[in-house]
């Protein structure tokens, strides 16, 4: 029984240790949602990236589209991992833009669209 339990725990936490964020990748999420969002404010519209053509350019979609509550709610993530105020406005910002998709009915992943940041 000693065994067992002593092996339930080095189990437990070795989960708990690979779950935990690595600070390296939060520092690249970091940098890479910093420069995301620099050119999105730049371009003074809300977009929301969606994935890279093959000229490796951004190509943004539609609030209606079924991934487009991934970027705010990575920033989400971001902001509750480093605490850091300054992804608070651009967080609320690109939320606020998914307010509309709650009237959306033309597909069935509305709930897909708005669970990752609403």
């Amino acid at each position: 029984m000693k065994n067992f339990c002593l092996t339930l725990a080095g189990m437990s936490l070795g989960v708990f240790v690979g779950c935990t964020p690595k600070v390296a990748n939060i520092k690249n999420a970091v940098e890479h949602y910093s420069l995301q969002t620099d050119l999105i404010e730049k371009n003074g519209q809300i977009l929301n990236s969606r994935t890279l053509n093959e000229s490796k350019d951004i190509v943004y979609g539609s609030y209606d589209n079924s991934t487009n509550g991934f970027f705010p709610g990575s920033m989400w993530y971001l902001l509750n991992l480093t605490s850091d105020k300054t992804w608070e406005a651009l967080v609320v910002k690109y939320t606020e833009a998914l307010e509309s998709v709650q009237y959306f009915t033309r597909h069935y992943d509305v709930g897909f669209i708005a669970g990752c940041s609403l």
